[in-house]
C-alpha cells in the first residue's frame, strides 16, 4: 500500500518525523507509530547551513572593479544583485529572507541567502586587453607587502 507523507518545509538532515498509527501492527495489537528519519540530498548549486543558503557567483575583473548588476539564482527564482565597485574575491553579500523556511515556532520566517563573489582572472589576454591592462598598470596604486 502506497501512502503519501507530508514533509514540512524547512526539514533538514537528521529530523525524525512521526506518523501516528502507520507503523508495524502486531497480532491483535494496534499499529504503532512510523518514524521517518529524514536525509536531505545535497544540491550542486545551493549549499544549506541551517535555514541559510550559500552560493557562489563568478564575476569578471571589470565587474569587480567597476561594479555591475548581475542575475543570481535563488530558491525563489532569479533576482538582480548589485555588485559594488571594488568588490573583493570571497566577499559575501546577503539577500535577506531568501533562505529556507524555518520550522515551528518560527515557521513564518525564512533564513537568508549569502552570495560569495568569485573573481575570474583571465589566463590569456587578447591584444586589446593586454594593452588596456598595461595602461592601467601605469596608473594603479601599488601594494606595499612589506608593511613599511
Amino acid at each position: 500500500m502506497n501512502e503519501s507523507i507530508n514533509i514540512p518545509k524547512g526539514v533538514d538532515n537528521g529530523v525524525n518525523l512521526r506518523v501516528a498509527k502507520k507503523g508495524h501492527a502486531g497480532v491483535g495489537a494496534p499499529a504503532g507509530d512510523l518514524i521517518i528519519h529524514v536525509k536531505v540530498k545535497p544540491h550542486g548549486y545551493f549549499k544549506r547551513e541551517g535555514s541559510d543558503i550559500q552560493t557562489e557567483l563568478f564575476i569578471t575583473l571589470s565587474q569587480a572593479v567597476l561594479g555591475a548588476e548581475v542575475p543570481i539564482k535563488t530558491l525563489y527564482g532569479d533576482v538582480r544583485m548589485k555588485v559594488s565597485p571594488g568588490t573583493q574575491h570571497d566577499e559575501r553579500k546577503k539577500i535577506s529572507n531568501y533562505g529556507i523556511q524555518k520550522l515551528p515556532p518560527n515557521h513564518h520566517q525564512k533564513g537568508n541567502h549569502y552570495v560569495s563573489f568569485k573573481i575570474v582572472i583571465p589566463k590569456v589576454l587578447n591584444a586589446s586587453q593586454q594593452k588596456a591592462m598595461l595602461e592601467y598598470a601605469k596608473v594603479e596604486d601599488k601594494v606595499d607587502n612589506l608593511g613599511s
